[in-house]
């Protein structure tokens, strides 16, 4: 199973600390250099739809946002041009040795799986249980858990997430979180493998954001998501608490 980090080339403090991590427990990884939006435009960039963004959420998506799409959806092309599963991991992550070392010793039981969230749901977001494997419960989320810090994917996930992506007008994680827009079930195992803690500061620069506009469109875009989420909840309610492994 071939581990990513994404990490920015000039991220020395964090690949350091992600190398120790992974150094202890034995486990070969990649450094995937990220995108760093800051640098100026990326050709991925193309896809950034700001006139929506500011209609939708009221204030632009920051340079890191956007380097950090443009990191995974290239990742997303990766997994499906080598036709395998393969697990993400963002360089700040806290990686908890024993859960991950127990995951990957087991990998083959989630073979079937295209997509898991593998990071510990700190927002304690809305799921129900599906099934036991090894030492970890599958859960299917209701509502996305939010972050990117840590997932396992397989090219069918991949291929609907970069089907689905040809206008950015969120961030990454909020993104993946839309299972009822991208057709990607938001699945992931308990306890996590990965900690969203971390002593580094964020590289998203969410406080280049500024007050935010449009008021009344955002409170209408908000409402749309939750109620077609809803909808898409509802026609699927047979299949909430099935294993779902697609």
């Amino acid at each position: 199973m071939d581990i990513y980090i994404i990490s920015l080339e000039q991220a020395i403090d964090r690949r350091e600390s992600i190398s120790r991590q992974f150094a202890g427990i034995n486990i070969p990884f990649s450094f995937f250099n990220a995108v760093d939006g800051r640098k100026g435009k990326h050709s991925l960039f193309e896809h950034y739809n700001e006139k929506k963004r500011l209609l939708f959420k009221g204030y632009p998506m920051t340079p890191g946002e956007l380097g950090c799409f443009a990191s995974h959806y290239l990742l997303w092309q990766k997994c499906v041009e080598k036709n395998q599963p393969i697990i993400v991991i963002e360089d700040d992550a806290q990686l908890i040795p024993a859960n991950f070392l127990t995951f990957l010793k087991n990998i083959n039981l989630f073979k079937d799986y295209s997509y898991l969230r593998l990071f510990v749901n700190n927002r304690k977001r809305p799921f129900v249980e599906t099934i036991t494997l090894s030492d970890f419960k599958v859960v299917k989320y209701l509502r996305g858990p939010g972050a990117t810090r840590a997932y396992y994917i397989a090219p069918d996930a991949a291929r609907k997430f970069l089907a689905h992506a040809d206008e950015w007008i969120l961030a990454v994680d909020d993104y993946m979180d839309q299972f009822w827009i991208n057709q990607v079930t938001c699945m992931g195992i308990m306890p996590g493998i990965v900690k969203n803690e971390t002593e580094f500061e964020s590289c998203i620069n969410a406080n280049e954001r500024r007050h935010k506009k449009n008021r009344l469109t955002r409170e209408l875009y908000n409402l749309a998501m939750a109620v077609r989420r809803f909808i898409y909840l509802q026609l699927n309610r047979s299949s909430i608490t099935k294993t779902d492994k697609a």
